[in-house]
């Protein structure tokens, strides 16, 4: 008898599998497209320059961050809307898909540590500042998520 050997679900099945329709494996595409050549330049334990991590870089800052930002504003005004009307069940959704948001802002924050480890040790510093303004806002936001959370409950 033959036995049908099963592929690991990709980031869209993962999502659908979960029930939450977001298409977050497009962000996480467009840093990984970027990322890709690192991996082939990294294989030999070389380090990248700075101007090949740039791209992941402007991507995460322009694009992912505020992307997953505005999610986390979004789900934030649907959980003080419900909580004004008392609706308790779409208060506990809204928050778990704000905590995904979460989870995915965590998880694109340490590609971008990994993707740290690959650059060159004379480009560190420009690395750095060129991520400060990005992991800056958000860290913001998701403060401030959790602190009106907490404001909420009380």
């Amino acid at each position: 008898m033959l036995t049908e050997t099963k592929r690991p679900p990709t980031v869209e099945e993962r999502g659908k599998l979960c029930g939450y329709i977001y298409s977050d494996a497009d962000a996480v595409k467009t840093i990984r497209r970027g990322a890709d050549k690192f991996i082939m330049a990294t294989e030999n334990n070389d380090k990248i320059p700075l101007k090949q991590a740039e791209i992941a870089i402007r991507r995460f800052n322009d694009m992912t961050t505020p992307h997953h930002l505005g999610l986390l504003k979004n789900h934030r005004s649907n959980i003080e809307k419900s909580l004004a009307l008392g609706n308790w069940s779409k208060i506990k959704k809204e928050e778990i898909n704000a905590m995904r948001v979460i989870k995915q802002v965590k998880n694109l924050l340490l590609e971008m540590d990994d993707l740290r480890a690959k650059v060159r040790d004379e480009d560190l510093e420009k690395f750095d500042k060129m991520m400060d303004l990005g992991k800056q806002k958000a860290f913001e936001e998701m403060k401030e998520y959790m602190s009106k959370d907490i404001e909420s409950l009380n």
